[in-house]
């Protein structure tokens, strides 16, 4: 019975030791988790009200997209761009867009012949953008969060 009991305080004793746990810092925790994140993609984009109700997140996508892009073309179609040169190009705006949903431009590619022949293309887009509705903000990890779009839009001037 002797030899038994010390064989299992021997075998507890030994046993013990693979359970050794390593203790991690609340630094190196935060550190890997950093690393881990993609920066570059959010769990959910920014978006209008009305494309909130679609199902999948590419859906989503699209429909904010298309809504902005239709937004933009329709105000710019309305301002009946005056050019000597038929133009047709693409523009890339790009929208900053705050964790509370207001939306600004951040920068406007625009190739040097389109700026020569509309050169209010700045304030235009940037006035069609000031008037847009709040949005609501896109979304990492169950936070809002501030995000940069970029929006190509394609304009033709006759």
């Amino acid at each position: 019975m002797m030899k038994c009991i010390a064989f299992l305080l021997i075998l507890g004793v030994v046993s013990c030791s693979k359970y050794d746990y390593k203790k991690v810092s609340p630094q190196e925790i935060v550190s890997s988790e950093l690393k881990a994140l993609n920066w570059t993609e959010v769990d959910e984009y920014p978006n209008f009200k009305s494309c909130a109700q679609l199902n999948l997140k590419s859906e989503r996508k699209q429909c904010f997209s298309t809504t902005l892009s239709n937004r933009i073309s329709t105000y710019l179609s309305s301002k009946n761009l005056r050019v000597t040169k038929v133009v047709s190009d693409t523009v890339i705006a790009s929208l900053l867009i705050s964790n509370n949903g207001t939306v600004s431009l951040d920068s406007l590619k625009v190739t040097p012949l389109f700026r020569q022949q509309v050169p209010a293309i700045d304030s235009l887009v940037n006035h069609v953008i000031r008037d847009m509705p709040t949005l609501l903000p896109a979304i990492k990890r169950g936070q809002k969060v501030t995000s940069v779009i970029q929006l190509p839009i394609v304009i033709s001037a006759k």
